[in-house]
């Protein structure tokens, strides 16, 4: 597949993931802006609101572009709270493609972070340690209870069905701590369905731009 690069509304650029161009990595109303509410604001920044952490261990499902890693790794040193993160991706882009996204500039963070997080599926700078990993969840081993936060940015459930089931959320449920949080920018009734059968807790937030509602799910503690 030949991925194109969007200009979205905000002016972050993004990719198409399907040849027809009708599903991409990002919001076409804001790559950026939808990262930053999404990922951030309603997921890292409640952990500081709410708890006020030692460090976070973080688990994204769909590493992509990279863009939300980025974040969080400024967003873990303008608080000074290390951030163990793990991004999962079996489908690695070229570093040629990644480097026409020009994040580097827009998001003002060094390009060698942005290039070794992807080239060499791993980064270790003040307060962020991170590691891709070249797998889907369901091939991934990870040790029950690890992580206090999940970003769930896979492709919609439109254009990856599967991966939106019970089945995968389960998984994730015990990857998570007690008290640990989910969040994702879709809230269709099957997602929300779905969740709930696992025994999370949910709550429907705004969404970002372009959409009415996201989700934050909670394991139970």
């Amino acid at each position: 597949m030949n991925s194109r690069i969007v200009v979205t509304a905000d002016g972050s650029k993004t990719l198409t993931a399907d040849e027809a161009g009708t599903e991409i990595y990002h919001s076409r109303h804001g790559a950026l802006a939808e990262s930053r509410y999404v990922f951030i604001q309603q997921g890292l920044q409640i952990f500081l609101d709410h708890a006020g952490p030692a460090s976070i261990r973080l688990l994204e499902v769909g590493f992509g572009t990279g863009l939300n890693a980025m974040l969080g790794m400024q967003w873990a040193q303008a608080h000074q709270i290390p951030v163990d993160y793990t991004g999962l991706e079996p489908n690695r882009l070229s570093i040629d493609l990644l480097m026409a996204l020009d994040y580097p500039p827009l998001l003002q963070v060094p390009e060698a972070d942005f290039y070794n997080l992807h080239a060499l599926s791993r980064l270790e700078v003040p307060c962020f340690e991170a590691t891709v990993v070249t797998a889907a969840l369901e091939s991934y081993q990870g040790q029950p209870g690890t992580f206090d936060l999940v970003w769930f940015d896979a492709f919609s459930p439109r254009f990856q069905a599967q991966i939106w089931s019970a089945e995968v959320f389960q998984q994730l449920f015990e990857l998570l701590r007690p008290g640990g949080k989910l969040v994702t920018y879709s809230a269709k009734g099957d997602v929300q369905r779905a969740l709930k059968a696992t025994g999370f807790s949910l709550e429907k937030l705004p969404g970002p731009p372009g959409k009415r509602e996201m989700l934050r799910a909670t394991r139970p503690a």
